[in-house]
C-alpha cells in the first residue's frame, strides 16, 4: 500500500475537485448531489493510490471529468461516469455495487471503460481485444468512447515517467485511434492535442526539426495576419457585423504528415495555419446566407483563389463541421481563412458535446450519428476478428469523402477514391456481389473505375458474375471489404468441407485406410502445410483427383514424392555459415539488433518506407514468424504499435556491419548547361556513392529527374541531400518511398 495522502495534497485534491465543480453545468440539485457522492465514492476508493509522478491518484479521474466537463461540454452523468472510470477495474469494488449504488446506465458505461484483464482463448491479442470491447459502444452509449478518449489526454499530458517502450505503445495507440475518433466526433481541439502529444514522444527529432521550421516562419506569418485583421475588421465594422477574428494552427503532426505524404519540404507549405472570422448571426436571417454575405466583403477587399473555395455549409463535413473555407491573396501570398457562425465555431471546437446545445439543427443532419448507424452492422458482427474490425474503424475514420449519384438523384456518401464495386456494395450486397460495371455520367466504364465528386452513376450487374479476390485491392469501403471478406470465408469454409467429402470418397473407392503418416506424407507431397490447406486444395479443385490416386499408389510414391518434395522454408533459409548462430526474438522493451554478428539474419525490410540504417525504425514479427522493419514514421508502423505492440520492438542498427541501400532520389529545378555534370560530380567524386542509373528530362526550362543509387546509412543520405540542394538552379531534391500495402496481413 503507497503512504497516506499529506495535508498538502489532500488541500490540492479538494482545490482541483472545486475547480471541477465550477465547469460542470448541472440542470438542478439532484445532478450536483450525484457528482458529489461519486467524487466520494471515488476518492475512498483510490486513497493511498499513487501514480508513477508519486501524486494521489485520484487527481487523474479528477482530470479526466474536468475534460469531459470542460472541453467536451459533456453532462453530469458523463462527469459521474469520468470520476468512477478507474474504481472497478483498480480497487475492490465491483460492477454490481455500481449497478446497485448508480443505475445500469452508469454501470454500464463503466463495463465499457473497463479492460479485459483474465485469460482469453483468442486469436487476437489482448491490445485489440481492449479496443474492440470499446468500440462496440459507440452505437449503445457514445460517453464510453468519449470518456476513454479524455483519459487518453490527460495521460497523454503525464506521460513523462512511463518507461519508453510504453510511451512508444500509448503514442501509437492515440495516432492510430483516439486522435481520428476525436477529429471524427468532432473535437478538433483535443484531436490536435493528441496528434501533437503522441509524435513529439514517437519521433522526438522529426517534432523539434517540424516545430523549428514553424518557428522561423512565425513572424512572417505574423505580419500576414495583423495585414488581414486591420482590414477585415475595418470592413465588417463598415457593414455592422458582430465578430471576432481566430488564428488556428494545424497540429504539428499533420504539417509533418502532409511533408511526408506529398514529398514536400515544408517550405512549400503555405496552409500551416488559418485565420477564422468567426460572425454573430442576425436573427432575421439563416446562417448560410449570412455566411455568404461575409465572404462577399472578404472577398471585395482580398483577391480569392478560386480553386480553393470550399463551401461545408451547404454540405457539412462527417463530423459536423460547418464553415466556408477560401484562401486569399494578402500581401501577394495565399492565406486561409474561414467563415464560421458563432454556433459553428462551438461545434467546430467541442464536436458532439457542442451539437446537443442546437438540436434544431441537427435532427435531420446529424452526420456523426450517421456514422455511428453506418459502422453500427460491421461493430455487432461477433465473427469479425479484432484487427479486422480496427481496419473497418480505420476506413470510417480516415477516409475524406466523396457524394456520387444514383439514376433517381439519391446521393450516396463514399470515402475517396472508391470505386463501382464500394457504391454497389454501400447500395445493397447483391449489386456489390454481382457488379460487372457502370454507367458513369453516362460512359460505359468498369467495376474498378474510381469515381469522383458530384458523378452519377447507374450500376450494371450479371448474375454469372462472382467476386475475385484482386476486388479486394481495389475497393475502399468497409462494408465491401467486410462484405468480401465474409464471402471469401464462408467459400473456403464450404471448400474445405467439399474438399474433404471428396477425399473421403476417393480414398474409400480405391481401398486405402488413412493413418497419419500416411496423410503427413501426402500433405508434404502436395506441398501444403495444414489439414485444412489439403482440403482446401482439393474442394477448389487445385489437386485433383489424378494427384491423389497417384500419390497412394505403392508404385508412385517414391516417384511423387521426388517430384513434389522442396525444401521448407527454413531449410531454404538457412545457409551452413548460419548454423549456430542465435535468432532474436521481439521482445517490446528490448532492441531489436541488425547487422550483430550474434544473430542471423531473420528481417526483410519493408517495401513500403524502404528504411535505412541508421534511421528511427521497428520490427514487427507478423504471425508466420517473419521480421519486418518499418520505418518509425510508416502509417504501418503506428498501426503496429496501436493494434499489436507485444510483436513490435524499437530498432537498433549496427552501421558498420550493414550493407549498403537501394534509394531513390528525385531531383527538380532550373535546366542549364554543366546540370547533369555538376549532379554527377557530387554524387561519384565528392561523396564516392555507387550509382545505379540516372534520368533527366527537360522541358521549357525547368528539369525534373531520378536518380538510383547506394547508400550506406541516413547520415550518408543527408550528406548527399544537403549537397545536391547547393547546387545552382536546384529547387528541390527528396528521397522518393511508396505507401504501398505489402506489410504484415494475413491471407483471408
Amino acid at each position: 500500500m503507497d503512504k497516506p495522502f499529506t495535508t498538502t495534497e489532500i488541500y490540492d485534491v479538494m482545490k482541483a475537485y472545486k475547480n471541477l465543480l465550477s465547469v460542470c453545468k448541472f440542470r438542478n440539485y439532484t445532478e450536483r448531489k450525484m457528482v458529489e457522492f461519486a467524487f466520494s465514492l471515488a476518492f475512498t476508493a483510490h486513497e493511498y493510490q499513487r501514480r508513477k509522478s508519486g501524486e494521489p491518484y485520484i487527481h487523474h479521474p479528477i482530470e479526466v471529468a474536468q475534460i469531459v466537463a470542460q472541453e467536451m461540454s459533456l453532462d453530469a452523468n458523463a462527469v459521474v461516469c469520468a470520476l468512477l472510470h478507474d474504481v472497478v477495474e483498480d480497487t475492490e469494488y465491483t460492477l454490481e455495487q455500481m449497478v446497485s449504488v448508480f443505475g445500469h446506465e452508469k454501470a454500464s458505461i463503466l463495463d465499457g471503460l473497463t479492460k479485459i484483464e483474465d485469460i482469453y482463448n483468442s486469436k487476437d491479442e489482448l491490445q485489440v481485444i481492449n479496443f474492440k470491447k470499446m468500440l462496440i459502444t459507440i452505437p449503445k452509449n457514445i460517453n464510453v468512447v468519449l470518456i476513454k478518449i479524455a483519459d487518453r489526454l490527460h495521460n497523454m499530458r503525464t506521460m513523462e515517467n512511463m518507461a519508453e517502450h510504453k510511451r512508444r505503445k500509448k503514442s501509437s495507440e492515440t495516432l492510430h485511434v483516439y486522435s481520428p475518433l476525436a477529429h471524427r466526433l468532432g473535437y478538433y481541439l483535443i484531436k490536435k492535442e493528441l496528434e501533437d502529444l503522441a509524435f513529439k514522444y514517437l519521433h522526438p527529432q522529426k517534432y523539434e526539426e517540424t516545430v523549428n521550421s514553424i518557428a522561423k516562419k512565425a513572424s512572417s506569418r505574423e505580419k500576414l495576419m495583423i495585414t488581414f485583421k486591420k482590414i477585415i475588421s475595418q470592413k465588417l465594422e463598415e457593414n455592422d457585423v458582430k465578430y471576432t477574428i481566430i488564428s488556428e494552427q494545424n497540429s504539428v503532426y499533420s504539417i509533418f504528415k502532409k511533408m511526408r505524404d506529398k514529398n514536400i519540404p515544408f517550405s512549400k507549405i503555405y496552409n500551416y495555419s488559418s485565420a477564422r472570422v468567426v460572425f454573430c448571426p442576425n436573427g432575421e436571417r439563416n446562417e448560410r446566407s449570412q455566411c455568404n454575405s461575409v465572404y462577399s466583403l472578404m472577398t471585395d477587399v482580398f483577391y480569392p483563389v478560386p480553386q480553393r473555395l470550399r463551401d461545408f455549409t451547404v454540405t457539412p463535413k462527417s463530423n459536423g463541421f460547418e464553415a466556408i473555407l477560401l484562401d486569399l491573396m494578402v500581401d501577394g501570398k495565399k492565406f486561409e481563412s474561414q467563415i464560421l457562425s458563432t454556433r459553428m465555431q462551438d461545434v467546430a471546437s467541442r464536436g458532439i458535446g457542442a451539437m446537443k446545445k442546437y438540436s434544431e439543427f441537427y435532427e435531420e443532419n446529424n452526420n456523426i450519428q450517421k456514422w455511428i448507424d453506418s459502422i453500427d452492422e460491421h461493430l455487432s458482427n461477433k465473427e469479425m476478428p479484432g484487427h479486422e474490425m480496427m481496419d473497418v474503424i480505420q476506413y470510417k475514420l480516415f477516409a475524406s469523402e466523396i457524394y456520387v449519384f444514383t439514376p433517381k438523384g439519391k446521393i450516396v456518401n463514399l470515402p475517396k477514391n472508391s470505386c463501382i464495386i464500394d457504391m454497389a456494395y454501400d447500395i445493397h450486397s447483391d449489386l456489390g456481389f454481382h457488379c460487372s460495371g457502370a454507367y458513369v455520367n453516362g460512359k460505359l466504364v468498369s467495376r474498378f473505375h474510381v469515381l469522383t465528386n458530384g458523378d452519377q452513376a447507374k450500376i450494371l450487374t450479371e448474375e454469372s458474375v462472382q467476386p475475385g479476390k484482386n476486388w479486394l485491392s481495389y475497393i475502399k469501403t468497409a462494408r465491401a471489404k467486410t462484405k468480401l471478406k465474409f464471402f471469401f470465408r464462408t467459400e473456403r469454409k464450404l471448400s474445405i468441407e467439399y474438399g474433404k467429402k471428396l477425399f473421403e470418397k476417393i480414398t474409400k473407392n480405391i481401398d486405402i485406410e488413412i493413418i497419419q503418416q500416411k496423410f503427413d506424407h501426402f500433405k508434404n507431397a502436395i506441398r501444403c502445410k495444414t489439414k485444412d490447406d489439403v482440403f482446401l486444395n482439393i474442394g477448389r479443385e487445385v489437386i485433383k483427383q489424378e494427384d491423389i490416386l497417384r500419390i497412394f499408389r505403392p508404385k508412385f510414391v517414391d516417384k511423387i514424392t521426388n517430384i513434389f518434395k522442396r525444401k521448407t522454408e527454413d531449410e531454404e533459409k538457412i545457409k551452413p555459415e548460419d548454423e549456430g548462430f542465435e535468432i532474436q526474438k521481439i521482445v517490446p522493451k528490448d532492441p531489436y539488433y541488425i547487422g550483430h554478428k550474434l544473430f542471423k539474419r531473420n528481417y526483410v525490410l519493408a517495401k513500403c518506407c524502404h528504411p535505412i540504417s541508421g534511421q528511427d525504425a521497428i520490427a514487427y514479427q507478423s504471425s508466420e514468424g517473419k521480421v519486418l522493419i518499418h520505418t518509425a514514421v510508416c502509417s504501418f508502423a503506428i498501426m503496429l504499435g496501436a493494434s499489436q505492440s507485444r510483436k513490435v520492438a524499437k530498432v537498433t542498427w549496427i552501421p558498420q556491419e550493414f550493407e549498403n541501400h537501394l534509394i531513390t532520389i528525385e531531383l527538380r529545378g532550373i535546366d542549364r548547361k554543366k546540370m547533369v555534370i555538376d549532379i554527377a560530380h557530387v554524387i561519384s567524386m565528392d561523396l564516392n556513392i555507387n550509382m545505379q542509373g540516372l534520368e533527366i528530362f527537360s522541358t521549357e526550362g525547368i528539369f525534373k529527374g531520378t536518380i538510383n543509387l547506394y547508400v550506406r546509412d541516413d547520415k550518408d543520405l543527408d550528406t548527399l541531400i544537403t549537397l545536391l540542394r547547393k547546387i545552382e538552379g536546384m529547387k528541390s531534391v527528396i528521397r522518393v518511398s511508396s505507401q504501398s500495402s505489402e506489410y504484415f496481413t494475413d491471407e483471408v
